[in-house]
């Protein structure tokens, strides 16, 4: 049965290929009649109470040495330990929320179709529409960044050299940057199934409990740690995923010697290096990108008929 292609979307698709020019028209088509600037309010607004709550979670863990005073602090010290530490949280809850809801419903099952017939690409589709999808939290990071970059540029809230003081907020950005795509990639793969539709249950669920994996996998390792004769392989290697780390050692912040987590891991008693941010980066980055891959493959599979 022959699917019929909108005109004008027809025309689109079959301009020549430039690179990324695919995942430009699913990402014009996903967010056609969405606000940005909505989306950014309606997201701010959710943010702050939870950055509120949170300041108080981490005060009475991390003790009054590591969180800022009050949620005002952000404003009083540029991007501190504390704000860092909450967005390497919250990050994997956006992209995990958001990334599920990128997969297609069943509804779309004869769109999905039909752009397939056209050159647009499996690549195309999941991509386009995991970049719509996260296009809210993408923004406030670059908001965010700049807003960082002005404020030291400005008033020095950082202390240190100015040079890298920049670079530690633009790596402390690009960790969470690359947390945020490796939950949302991951919860659009999960969220994908072997006939046209979604689970997005399944797709936040096992993606955030990769994202927890990463983070608090140090914790569960306290056996096999003191059963090596070297752990420092292992240890750097679980470190190396972990976004929280990766923003506090860019802020030059040795966490895991904070009394609350000191006690509840055996990790700091070894030697090892702090992975460099720019090495987390670009792990969580190829991460994402296996993800988006195996999405790819799996969803040109189902909705060109191979299942």
């Amino acid at each position: 049965m022959n699917t019929h292609i909108p005109e004008t979307e027809s025309e689109n698709c079959l301009e020549p290929r430039i690179i990324f020019s695919g995942t430009a028209i699913v990402f014009r088509r996903q967010v056609r009649g969405r606000r940005l600037g909505l989306e950014l309010l309606r997201a701010l607004g959710l943010l702050l109470p939870f950055l509120t709550l949170g300041e108080e979670v981490l005060r009475r863990f991390l003790g009054d040495a590591i969180v800022s005073d009050g949620l005002l602090g952000f404003f009083k010290s540029n991007w501190t330990i504390s704000e860092a530490i909450l967005a390497a949280f919250l990050v994997p809850f956006a992209g995990a929320i958001l990334g599920a809801n990128a997969a297609p419903v069943r509804a779309e099952r004869d769109s999905v179709q039909a752009m397939l017939l056209t050159q647009l690409t499996a690549w195309d589709v999941v991509t386009g529409r995991l970049l719509a999808a996260l296009r809210t939290p993408i923004c406030l990071l670059c908001i965010s960044l700049v807003t960082c970059l002005a404020a030291q540029y400005g008033f020095r809230f950082l202390r240190g050299d100015v040079g890298n003081r920049i670079v530690s907020l633009v790596a402390v950005h690009g960790v969470l940057l690359a947390a945020l795509l490796v939950s949302g990639a991951t919860a659009l793969l999960f969220a994908l199934g072997s006939r046209p539709g979604r689970s997005w249950e399944r797709g936040m669920l096992l993606s955030l409990s990769v994202s927890f994996l990463s983070i608090f996998a140090l914790f569960a390792l306290n056996g096999p740690i003191r059963r090596m004769a070297n752990p420092k392989p292992l240890i750097e290697s679980v470190l190396l995923t972990n976004p929280v780390i990766g923003v506090c050692t860019a802020l030059h912040k040795d966490i895991l010697r904070i009394t609350w987590i000191y006690n509840r891991t055996v990790a700091p008693e070894y030697l090892f290096l702090y992975p460099s941010p720019l090495a987390t980066t670009g792990v969580l980055m190829l991460i994402a990108l296996a993800a988006l891959v195996t999405s790819a493959i799996r969803l040109g599979r189902t909705y060109r008929g191979d299942y």
